[in-house]
């Protein structure tokens, strides 16, 4: 069955007749006026058009102008007719091709039977309910997202829709229609994810980060199993979708509002998934497909006010018994479907009135309002009475929907929740839910699709938005009925609810948090989690938009701990500036250092570290003027911490030990705890390994005094490692064999995994290789599930190397390959050099010694950018051996001297030892070498 030609040909077909049905002679003419010219006979362009040839790829330029001509020749017959893009047939004509080569036996059809059921989440919103016209556009769009049985054969670039044009034109409409489409057809077993981006509210667009972070809670990643910042979380994403790409089963995200490509580009996916995007703006700069959305046609527009009145079949026939005023009624609507969405509810409910009493009412609002063109007129060069056909809907509201219409404009953030505006009506969530769906009817409100299988109730999950076009009209009532509308004292009712909630929300996370009591609003952790991270970005906007007298406004340090620990750390940093900002206004010093120490944190976790120790530096002047010792101590920690990422360990040494001499001094045994985990990684990353040892060693025998699991469990785990950097192996087993068990315990599954990498470096270090296998293969197995590409990455590299030493070299290397790619995607430059490296060391047991040299000279280069000049000194050790192997003793001798001198600025002792014994062999061997050849020139 030849579906794809079928189709080609059916296609020219209809467009010749579009035009008119010109001669083949002048169709012919066509490909001889290309510059070079292509000439084409009578008889080809006759078996383009009738069957059974398709233009080969040396007559692509050729088909293209004479469907070029063609569309001329059919715009010219018919002024309304709506060509497709030259891009469209270039696909088709792909297509085509591809389905003759699998006939000849070359490569397979490009369309396969429909793909396996969705097992991914599907977020799409409710496909629209009267959706009429755009046929053309639809299949555009269809044809760009229908999977390709090829793609794993030959490179695509990302398939994306770029659906752009003015607001209210229909943009998302018929990315939804498409979408749900594409999704009942089977195409997208991944799932189908949806986002607004928001770009054209009058709220901040939506950050890459907020996106990222909500398709991948769709996906079933939890907040706080995310990593740190924007770049980490797109790790994760990537990882996801390379996931999901290895498994057969593509996804397709929806990306709607987008303003800039800056929100996006990060976002968009590789084949074989699929992107539409909508937008306003062309975004040229992006590699996609581009369509275009003007206003309907005066048929497609009629066609859409007929479906939407056949909805309930009361007055079905009315656009075909009353033509003229239907035409009428759309012109003044400007064509555009959101406008006559709007107008067909209003006429839905009033089946017996005629349509020209519409036009008089539409036409009446018209010359009593500023009526706005809005980016453009119709062809008679009338503007567009967009801003009318809202006002005359709202006319038609009953009071207490208009005053629930006139605040909505006004709420924080793009949406709201049916509890929300409960609070703001001061009313049951019934009443809430009955006027909502009474502005969803209107078209004046969008019903975002509920999160059912949350632990929330479903007062907390529906979820409303406004068209922005609509919230700006809707903001014009509120000014000038604010007064009426009691709007202030609803504000700070909703503004009170957010309130409570947040305390109510902090009670159940800890100790820390939980700072005053609070409504019995959740009844687990679990459901405040959910909340918190359901109105993430509301909460911002609100606690940051909120008056200074209101509480809200003052749960700015409040929420900034808690996005803290949930790892929302921009979030974080942007509440804890606005505390800051509070407490010197209220000169409350206290919990201004509080609100430095949270801001430190959460820049420590973004790896803003110059930002980090400044607000540290602040918080530790604060507790000294306050002469607060106890807090003075963490502070001085958390100061150590941050020199240390900026890599000033001098600094960071001498914060540390002021740190411990004041616990010390002061008898605070927990915080000494702190301040010898502190001074321990530092010293480790300073190769002093015996005070590093000696600082852990004690950090666990004070946390095992106080039961503090969690620390005690860490604690072993530095000091497992700083064994093995010593050698001391034996001992290293026991650390992280506890350090396994205390995690168990814990039920932390993150920390579980990595003890469990850690304790089978240690197995492999003492020749338990079958044992250390087994917890590298758990370790993995376990971060891959947690998502974590990072953590991923470094155990594939300790997996590799037992694999190596099993002499199992073809999967080591394989381990070390995915381990390399997983590691720099993530950006750890460090464990990437660790991995090429390591799989350079494979390739030497495998006798590809180029392939060796290749592998260590990258990871040379990785490390360089890295400044991690012990990885890079332990490459030219591994090159000098490549180059002993081949028996080229004077490239060995100069790369044994690097990594001598690396390992010697490391102060890594016993690796210069045993580079410089190489070097000595290597050396003595030259030697002999020229003693040999003086006597034989003697």
């Amino acid at each position: 069955m030849e579906q794809q030609s079928d189709r080609l040909r059916a296609e020219l077909r209809a467009l010749y007749e579009a035009a008119g049905r010109p001669t083949l002679s002048q169709l012919a003419k066509q490909g001889a006026k290309q510059v070079p010219p292509m000439p084409v006979s009578v008889g080809t362009v006759h078996s383009w058009l009738n069957g059974p040839a398709v233009p080969g790829p040396d007559k692509t330029a050729c088909f293209l102008a004479l469907v070029a001509y063609l569309h001329s020749e059919a715009a010219a017959h018919d002024s309304r007719y709506r060509p497709r893009s030259q891009a469209w047939w270039g696909q088709l004509l792909k297509r085509a091709r591809q389905e003759r080569d699998a006939r000849r036996g070359g490569r397979p059809r490009t369309t396969g039977p429909p793909g396996p059921p969705a097992t991914g989440p599907v977020t799409l919103p409710a496909a629209p309910a009267a959706f009429a016209g755009r046929t053309a556009e639809v299949e555009e769009v269809l044809l760009w997202l229908e999977p390709r049985a090829d793609e794993s054969r030959e490179p695509v670039t990302v398939a994306v829709s770029a659906v752009a044009g003015m607001g209210g034109v229909g943009k998302t409409a018929l990315a939804l229609h498409a979408a749900h489409q594409a999704s009942a057809r089977g195409w997208f077993p991944g799932g189908t994810l949806f986002a607004d981006l928001h770009g054209y509210s009058s709220q901040p667009p939506t950050e890459p980060e907020q996106v990222v972070g909500r398709l991948l809670h769709a996906m079933g990643v939890r907040g706080r199993d995310l990593p740190d910042g924007l770049d980490g979380k797109l790790d994760v994403w990537r990882y996801t979708l390379n996931t999901l790409a290895r498994a057969g089963t593509p996804l397709l995200l929806v990306l709607d509002n987008v303003r800039s490509p800056e929100q996006i580009t990060a976002l968009l996916p590789q084949a074989p998934h699929r992107a539409v995007i909508t937008s306003r703006h062309s975004l040229s700069v992006l590699p996609v497909h581009r369509l275009r959305l003007n206003p309907l046609t005066e048929e497609e527009a009629l066609a859409l006010i007929h479906a939407a009145l056949s909805v309930d079949d009361r007055g079905a026939e009315r656009v075909h018994t009353q033509r003229d005023a239907a035409a009428e009624l759309a012109g003044l609507c400007g064509h555009l479907p959101l406008a006559l969405r709007i107008v067909s509810a209003l006429l839905r409910e009033a089946p017996e009135r005629a349509l020209s009493e519409h036009v008089a009412d539409l036409r009446a609002a018209s010359s009593l309002l500023d009526v706005i063109a809005y980016e453009g007129c119709d062809e008679a060069g009338r503007p567009y009475a967009l801003r009318a056909s809202f006002a005359l809907s709202y006319d038609h509201l009953p009071q207490p929907q208009s005053r629930l219409f006139r605040l909505l404009a006004e709420v924080p953030g793009d949406r709201v929740s049916t509890r929300a505006v409960a609070a703001l009506l001061d009313g049951s969530t019934a009443d809430a839910r009955r006027l909502l769906h009474s502005l969803e009817r209107s078209h004046l409100l969008i019903k975002e699709p509920a999160d059912t299988e949350g632990p929330l109730p479903t007062e907390d999950t529906e979820y409303w938005t406004m068209h922005d076009l609509i919230r700006l009209f809707a903001r014009e009532y509120g000014e000038e009925a604010a007064t009426a509308d009691r709007r202030d004292e609803a504000l700070d009712r909703l503004r009170d609810h957010y309130a409570d909630d947040v305390l109510a929300a902090a009670g159940h996370l800890s100790p820390k948090v939980a700072t005053q009591a609070a409504p019995a609003r959740f009844t687990s952790k679990e459901q405040a989690v959910s909340w918190l991270e359901t109105e993430r970005t509301t909460l911002l906007i609100a606690t940051t938009t909120a008056p200074k007298k209101h509480r809200l406004f003052r749960t700015a340090g409040l929420l900034a701990v808690i996005y803290n620990e949930m790892r929302y750390f921009e979030d974080a940093v942007t509440l804890g500036e606005q505390t800051i900002e509070i407490c010197r206004e209220a000169g409350n010093q206290d919990t201004e250092a509080a609100a430095w120490n949270t801001l430190g944190e959460a820049l420590q976790s973004l790896h803003r570290f110059d930002r980090a120790i400044e607000a540290h530096t602040r918080e530790l002047a604060i507790r000294r003027e306050t002469n607060d010792p106890a807090e003075e101590c963490s502070a001085l920690t958390a100061l150590g911490t941050s020199y240390a990422g900026r890599r000033r360990f001098d600094q960071a040494a001498q914060a540390h030990r002021a740190a411990l001499e004041l616990a010390r001094s002061t008898g605070d045994v927990r915080r000494r705890a702190v301040a010898l985990n502190g001074l321990g990684l530092m010293l480790r990353e300073i190769r002093q390994f015996d005070e590093a040892i000696s600082c852990h060693s004690q950090a666990v025998e004070i946390y095992r005094e106080l039961g503090n699991i969690r620390g005690e469990a860490e604690s072993l785990n530095n000091l497992g490692l700083n064994f093995q950097d010593v050698g001391r192996f034996t001992e290293a087993v026991e650390a992280h064999t506890r350090d396994v068990a205390l995690c168990r315990e814990l039920e932390d599954t993150h920390s579980y995994a990595n003890a469990l990498s850690n304790l089978g470096l240690s197995l492999h270090a003492v020749g338990r290789y079958p044992e250390a296998l087994e917890k590298h293969e758990q370790a993995v197995e376990m971060l891959r599930d947690q998502r974590d590409p990072r953590g991923e990455g470094g155990a594939l590299v300790n997996l590799g190397r037992t694999l190596e030493r099993l002499r199992r070299f073809e999967e080591a290397l394989a381990a070390h390959h995915e381990a390399a790619q997983l590691l720099a995607d993530a950006g750890d430059l460090v464990w990437e050099g660790r991995a090429l490296q390591n799989a350079g060391v494979v390739l030497m047991h495998l006798a590809r010694l180029d392939d060796a040299m290749d592998h260590q000279l990258r990871a040379i280069e990785v490390f360089d950018l890295a400044a991690d000049r012990h990885g890079a000194a332990a490459s030219h050790y591994n090159i000098g051996t490549f180059f002993r192997a081949k028996g080229d003793y004077e490239k060995a001798a100069d790369s044994f001297a690097r990594a001598t001198a690396l390992f010697r600025e490391t102060g890594d002792a016993v690796h210069e030892a045993r580079a410089l014994l190489s070097l000595g062999i290597v050396e003595a061997v030259l030697r002999l070498i020229r003693l040999r050849r003086r006597c034989r020139w003697r």
